[in-house]
Order: C-alpha cells, then structure tokens, then sequence
C-alpha cells in the first residue's frame, strides 16, 4: 500500500461497525442470498428464494444482469424448501427476485448438496437418489432442457468447457456429453 493512503471517505462507519452489521445480518437472514452496502452496513435486500447453506451460489452473467444461481433444500429440516435451484437478480429494481426456479419434483433433499456448472446458455445440476441425474435448464428460462439418468450415482460435480459438459460416477467413468443435447461424446 502507498505511503499516502488516505482511506476512501465512502466509508461512512468503522470497519468494526461494518463486520458487526455484516454479523447480525448473516445471522438473521441465513437461508437467503443478502445483498449488504459495503460502505454503510446497511442490508439492502433479501433474496425472495432461500439458499441452502450446503451449496455455494454462483455469480452468473444474464441478459438481466447479474444474477445468483443457488440451490435450495437440505438433509434435514431447514427452511429452503421446496428443493431446488433459482436464479436470482443481483442489481436493479428487481434486485432479490427470482428470475425463474426450478423444483426437484422427487423433493429430494439431496439435489442441493450437489455443486451447480453453468455455461452462457445453461445451468447444470446434478441430482442425487434415488437415482442420480444430471439436469440440464435453459439459463434465461430455467426451463428444462435435458436430464440425463445415469447408471451409477454421479460423484462429481459437473465441469462444462465449450459445449461439453463432464462428471464422473461411482463407478469410476468419466462422461463426456454434448451441453445441448445431452448425447455422449
């Protein structure tokens, strides 16, 4: 850091002040994606859609803008229900609103244990038991592209890299499927 540092005069509260509003905060709204002022503390808004806290959100560019792709549900009685995946906008008007939500019709708690992938036109989700499957939804729509049932228990989360997305299972086979069809490669 320079010499002449002068901390930005945005800062309108302490730093100890901030973290603890960030705190208290985090505690009250733990099963949703916050949005908190940096400079003030001051929590801005919260997600309409819960968030499971077994699975990390992900920053997704939209034709929206920016946008949380998040998983709800968990093993035992939480409050993300119904099981699922949302996206949700980041900024504007709408900023906290579902941009769409797709439900794991089984209401299988499992599928929000599973680390989500997206591309520009996708999300990819696995699901676990009964039966493992790799969804696939249209990321403006969230509506359902293609779901692939596999034969062992998917372990991997999917990776997608130029039109192909990847996972491996329980049985040792790393898969390598077309993102658009959902046919293997």
């Amino acid at each position: 850091m320079p010499d002449d540092y002068q901390p930005s005069e945005s800062f309108s509260l302490p730093f100890e002040a901030i973290i603890d509003s960030f705190r208290k905060e985090a505690e009250e709204n733990a099963s949703s994606v916050v949005a908190i002022d940096a400079a003030t503390g001051e929590l801005l808004w919260t997600s309409a859609d819960a968030l499971t806290q077994y699975n990390a959100p992900q920053l997704v560019q939209t034709a929206v803008g920016p946008c949380a792709l998040h998983a709800r549900g968990g093993p035992h009685d939480v409050p993300e229900r119904p099981v699922g995946v949302s996206l949700t906008r980041l900024t504007g008007e709408h900023a906290g609103e579902a941009v769409w939500r797709h439900d794991d019709p089984r209401g299988n708690h499992e599928g929000a244990l599973q680390t989500m992938a997206h591309d520009e036109r996708f999300a990819y989700w696995v699901l676990r038991e009964p039966r493992s499957a790799l969804v696939v939804l249209d990321l403006a729509t969230g509506k359902l592209r293609w779901k692939l049932q596999a034969e062992g228990e998917i372990k991997s989360s999917p990776a997608v890299d130029q039109g192909v997305v990847y996972f491996g299972d329980e049985k040792g086979v790393f898969h390598a499927v077309d993102a658009g069809t959902g046919k293997p490669l």
